[in-house]
């Protein structure tokens, strides 16, 4: 088994408040939260015990993950446990995101026209040439449900897993989807905790039934037209 994508909410912080923001709920309820690097440890070490690593792409967002105060650090560390390590980012921080890409510590840069700074994507492009990635979109476009082997989470069409303080997701939309419905966050559930069964956790959802995938699904349309 392997994971494909890992999406790592490492703060709520942010120095935007852009009304589109896909993350707007979990960063209104964890606006003070700062990821520690104990909790990579953690979550690398548990994910090492499963034999999911090295992870195919860890996925460093928030809130704006450049106010992240472990950001150089901790990529750092995450860069070690996967194969690539990207940032979504407004490239407000620029300076910083060009440390982290001239010392290796990430590998790639994804931003959105819509909010991004656009001296730093052009510096950042001039600079690192084909690694900065600008977003045309303001929402997410989901990809067709479909069968897969060995790769977790096993029916889902996104092939992404969340990492939210403490808890470990189904996707990086969970949390404000059922948030912004106003559904439950325990019932039913949708996270599991990091020294829980990944294995058991993802092979049981199915998005028929899960709150949260019905939810994304039921604005497949929508999204695809925007």
């Amino acid at each position: 088994m392997k994971l494909k994508e890992l999406t790592l909410m490492t703060t709520g912080a942010c120095n935007l408040n852009c009304p589109h923001c896909s993350q707007g709920a979990w960063r209104k309820a964890y606006r003070e939260y700062q990821m520690s690097m104990h909790e990579i440890v953690e979550l690398i070490g548990r994910a090492g015990t499963l034999g999911l690593l090295p992870f195919g792409v860890i996925h460093v967002a928030g809130g704006e993950p450049t106010l992240w105060e472990n950001f150089l650090a901790g990529c750092g560390l995450l860069k070690s446990s996967a194969r690539q390590v990207v940032v979504s980012s407004n490239c407000i921080e620029y300076q910083l995101l060009a440390e982290a890409l001239r010392k290796g510590l990430i590998d790639r840069v994804y931003c959105q026209a819509s909010n991004a700074l656009p001296l730093g994507v052009k510096v950042l492009r001039a600079t690192f040439p084909g690694r900065i990635n600008v977003g045309r979109r303001t929402v997410h476009k989901p990809l067709p449900l479909q069968a897969m082997r060995n790769v977790l989470p096993a029916r889902c069409g996104c092939l992404r897993v969340a990492y939210f303080a403490g808890r470990l997701f189904q996707c990086a939309g969970a949390f404000p989807h059922l948030t912004r419905m106003s559904l439950s966050l325990e019932n039913p559930r949708v996270w599991c905790r990091v020294d829980e069964d990944w294995h058991k956790f993802f092979k049981g959802i199915d998005p028929a039934r899960s709150e949260a995938c019905r939810v994304c699904l039921a604005n497949r349309k929508v999204w695809e037209k925007a």
